[in-house]
């Protein structure tokens, strides 16, 4: 019924108990006038139907858009304009038995024995349905026990229950069957793995020598083989822990083990053929490609012979552009006479001057300085940098807030024994595969040049980030500069610092109390 419908109906049936209007509209959640909106409505337009010449409930019903039901409800209690020559035809409802005579035959049913719902209902003579409503709403308890498995396979589309698909496979067990594609096809289940997980969960023992129900013919075909859980994995994408789990779920464990037995004692002709043909292969493509990077100059003929190198573990962990920059300028400097060390040839990069160091000595690059990287002895910054552990700062934010090299803080943390919580940046930038982050000592910057009277354009320029970052740093400033604040603070050992970037007061007081230690 509609919501039109059931409040109709509400209402008649509350006015037939003999309920005034007030009270129906307290029962309803109504007001009392609409209460006598909805019922001069129903008068109205039964009336209508009547006089056009309707007289049956489904022909009044069809023509008001109202269910038989209501209309016959309103024709009892309210009379409407019914011709005295007339008589309207109202179906009779079916007798149903009384509600607890229902309960009471359930009841009965259950204690002489049935068990099954089917039994419940045939000795009732109710509906499974209703047995089930009025077991539900009484809280009865129903048995469950299903009937016996016929030997019919399960239709696609259609599904039993689970107490229904125990009983499929103990009886088809008990009955003889032995292959993990009958137990599928006769319980509903899609894969041997499903079968193998009930019986394993409810108790069920399978046969030793049940046959493997093979779902996946690219996996079964590397099992003959005698193939490695890796090497199927690889072939097919899936993980080795997978590939075991379908082993055994499908039955071919056996199977796969007498295959791995075989191909042990079998010598590894083809593999060693393959490696060997691989090796060639990979020694020429190498020798051309540093051919044509000797041609290309210098920087790119030292990336690719790093890239090549054996004594490099991760040789991709650096781009091969940071790589030909590190080479450039090494190169550059060589043709001028000068003398760079590894930190200004690292400038600007986000890479530590030891690093810089090693990836020249890769490749038989000697370092224009050697590997001297400034530390500090003593003194007011040594002890700054101390007190940088007790701040949210990086120790890159730490070396650009007291001007030392990138390395010295980590260096010194290191030394120290000193193990910080990571430090987060204050926001990440994603553009395709490229990320930028918003360091504390970058906010500081943008701030900086904001406070010298740069315009957003030229803040941009001076420090290269995308408009995306700067303009979150600027309109997020009161949120940010009071944590560097906090942070600068703490640093210099000052509390009445109130900018968010280091002035020059700050850097010449630092460096007069380092000189007097």
């Amino acid at each position: 019924m509609s919501e039109l419908e059931n409040r109709i109906l509400g209402i008649v049936e509350l006015r037939a108990s003999g309920l005034d209007d007030k009270k129906i509209a307290k029962k309803l959640g109504l007001d009392g006038t609409v209460v006598k909106m909805y019922e001069e409505s129903a008068k109205k337009i039964i009336n209508d139907a009547i006089s056009k010449g309707y007289r049956t409930s489904e022909d009044i019903g069809g023509f008001v858009k109202l269910s038989p039901i209501v209309v016959d409800m309103c024709i009892r209690i309210y009379g409407v304009g019914i011709p005295a020559e007339e008589k309207i035809s109202i179906p009779q409802r079916p007798y149903s038995r009384p509600r607890q005579k229902s309960l009471d035959a359930i009841k009965k049913a259950i204690a002489n024995g049935a068990k099954s719902v089917d039994e419940v209902a045939e000795k009732t003579g109710l509906s499974k349905n209703t047995v089930k409503v009025y077991s539900s709403q009484e809280k009865i308890k129903l048995p469950k026990q299903p009937k016996p498995y016929s030997g019919e396979a399960i239709s696609k589309g259609r599904t039993i229950s689970r107490n229904r698909k125990l009983q499929i496979i103990r009886d088809s067990l008990n009955g003889g069957v032995n292959s993990l594609e009958e137990l599928c096809k006769r319980t509903g289940i899609r894969t041997a793995e499903g079968v193998k997980i009930y019986c394993a969960r409810f108790g069920i023992e399978l046969p030793e020598d049940i046959i493997a129900y093979r779902q996946r013919p690219e996996i079964d075909a590397l099992i003959e083989k005698g193939l490695s859980l890796p090497a199927i994995g690889k072939e097919v994408g899936l993980s080795r822990e997978r590939v075991r789990q379908y082993i055994n779920f499908s039955g071919q464990y056996k199977q796969w083990i007498k295959g791995r037995e075989e191909v042990k004692k079998c010598p590894k002709i083809e593999e060693r053929k393959f490696k060997e043909s691989q090796g060639i292969f990979l020694s020429i493509v190498r020798a051309r490609t540093e051919e044509l990077a000797r041609k290309e100059g210098f920087a790119v003929k030292k990336a690719v012979e790093y890239l090549h190198s054996r004594k490099v573990k991760f040789p991709q962990s650096y781009d091969f552009s940071l790589l030909q920059t590190i080479y450039q300028r090494y190169w550059d400097a060589f043709k001028e006479g000068k003398k760079l060390s590894s930190e200004e040839i690292g400038a600007g990069l986000e890479i530590f001057p030891s690093t810089v160091w090693r990836i020249l000595k890769a490749v038989g690059v000697e370092p224009m300085r050697g590997n001297k990287i400034r530390t500090i002895k003593s003194g007011e910054k040594n002890d700054a940098v101390q007190r940088g552990f007790a701040t949210d700062f990086s120790v890159f934010d730490i070396a650009y807030f007291l001007g030392l090299p990138r390395a010295v803080p980590g260096n010194r943390f290191s030394y120290k024994n000193i193990k910080r919580k990571k430090n987060k940046p204050l926001a990440i930038f994603c553009s395709g595969d490229s990320r930028e982050y918003l360091h504390h000592s970058l906010a500081s910057e943008i701030y900086e040049a904001q406070d010298c009277g740069f315009k957003r354009r030229e803040v941009l320029e001076l420090v290269d980030k995308s408009k995306k970052l700067v303009g979150y740093a600027l309109e997020h400033r009161n949120k940010i500069e009071p944590k560097i604040i906090e942070g600068l603070k703490v640093l210099y050992g000052d509390a009445n610092i109130n900018t968010s970037y280091v002035t020059s007061e700050m850097r010449e007081k630092l460096e007069q109390e380092d000189r007097k230690r």
